[in-house]
């Protein structure tokens, strides 16, 4: 991807792709038949995560996304509003 000289690529948000090392990090493919979105919006929770409950992480980062397609160019199924946490 093109970005600024100041900015760090993390990762896709949306697409096949599987990155080694995490292979919850993406692939929403995969995982949710969610190939591709639109605009959306990415908000940190804030919340800070409780060490007295390690299994629940109460920090989240939520995304919020308009049309949403199962297929590459826009195609397949089509979803109109999509949420990630």
């Amino acid at each position: 991807p093109q970005v600024s000289p100041s900015t760090n690529f993390v990762s896709w948000v949306t697409g096949p792709r599987v990155y080694s090392g995490n292979p919850l990090l993406a692939n929403t493919l995969g995982r949710f038949q969610v190939y591709g979105t639109d605009v959306g919006v990415i908000r940190d929770n804030g919340m800070v995560d409780d060490p007295s409950t390690p299994d629940i992480n109460e920090h989240q980062v939520l995304i919020a996304v308009g049309d949403t397609f199962g297929a590459r160019g826009m195609l397949g199924r089509h979803i109109y509003n999509t949420l990630f946490r």
